[in-house]
């Protein structure tokens, strides 16, 4: 099998998750590997990922695990990174980003401006 969809520090992640039950270095991951993790269903990883980044949002992860959290339909964590979004809102929105989603996905950044805004 071949995954050249995701980077190799992603998919060695997934697949040492698979044999030990954790990742091989927590401070690697990225909201990619939520987004492997429910391609290929590995539902303990997804768990583990979603524990995880609601532990440690921060400026530099939030609007990546927003997206991830969106694409996988993970609400739980969705919720937990839109909540952080709005007690840094303003910090937020100034990131570089917050202006790539803009561009990238302007409904996924329409979406969670009305999140933000039913939630306040």
């Amino acid at each position: 099998m071949e995954i050249v969809d995701f980077k190799s520090k992603t998919v060695a992640n997934m697949v040492y998750f698979m044999y030990h039950d954790s990742v091989v270095n927590e401070e690697n991951m990225d909201s990619a590997l939520l987004i492997l993790a429910e391609k290929y269903n590995v539902l303990g990883l997804m768990n583990y990922c979603v524990k995880y980044f609601e532990e440690n949002l921060s400026l530099e992860n939030a609007l990546d695990i927003l997206v991830s959290s969106h694409l996988t339909n993970q609400k739980r964590l969705f919720d937990a990174a839109t909540k952080f979004a709005i007690e840094n809102k303003g910090r937020l929105v100034k990131t570089e980003a917050w202006k790539e989603l803009l561009k990238t996905n302007p409904k996924l950044a329409s979406k969670i401006t009305m999140t933000m805004l039913q939630l306040e």
